[in-house]
């Protein structure tokens, strides 16, 4: 391979280059736009099946808050996939984290569905998979800038799991993988979604 190097001019050289990385570049561009579609139709679904009250919350803080069906109590559902439910107390503060999601690879807004549909009609079952997480380990906020800020120990743990495609990585010190992921079936949920 050198010596091709070698023979081949460098002119001839650098535009195989940049005709390569055009390429990779089109083609990196091409499947950001296609997953901002998929995002968008999540989020417009999401969006469909939200109440006035829950939609304007969502609108202003990335969040909204649903009651779960059986205990009456209200639970925060923040823009994400994954360690994104708080249950909430009467102040409005966080009593306890909860991790449950749907198995598969599923853009946010899809995911808050879900787990909206399943605290909505079937809370304790819903709870009975879930993962509790203390709020330290998840706290989410609105930044200055209207984006949703997350705690650092959580932000790591989501672009590690991203980064390996959703597969089991190695967490920041002091989390585990229990500690914050845990997955349910959208069959557990009635209606079977799918």
């Amino acid at each position: 391979m050198l010596a091709r190097l070698r023979e081949m001019p460098l002119r001839s050289a650098l535009q195989g280059a940049a005709s390569t990385l055009r390429a990779t570049l089109a083609a990196i561009w091409d499947r950001w736009k296609a997953y901002e579609r998929i995002e968008a139709r999540g989020l417009a679904l999401l969006s469909v099946w939200l109440s006035p009250e829950q939609r304007a919350q969502f609108e202003k803080y990335n969040r909204f808050d649903v009651i779960g069906s059986e205990s009456g109590k209200r639970y925060r559902i923040c823009y994400g996939t994954s360690t994104n439910v708080y249950e909430m107390d009467g102040g409005d503060r966080i009593v306890l984290g909860w991790c449950f999601r749907p198995v598969g690879s599923l853009v946010a807004g899809d995911v808050m569905l879900a787990q909206k549909i399943a605290l909505e009609t079937d809370e304790r079952g819903a709870l009975m998979v879930a993962k509790p997480f203390p709020e330290l380990h998840a706290t989410t906020r609105k930044s200055p800038s209207g984006q949703l800020a997350l705690g650092p120990r959580c932000l790591a743990w989501r672009e590690l799991s991203r980064v390996a495609g959703g597969r089991n990585v190695d967490l920041p010190a002091g989390l585990s993988d229990a500690d914050l992921q845990w997955t349910w079936s959208c069959a557990s949920i009635p209606g079977r979604l799918r």
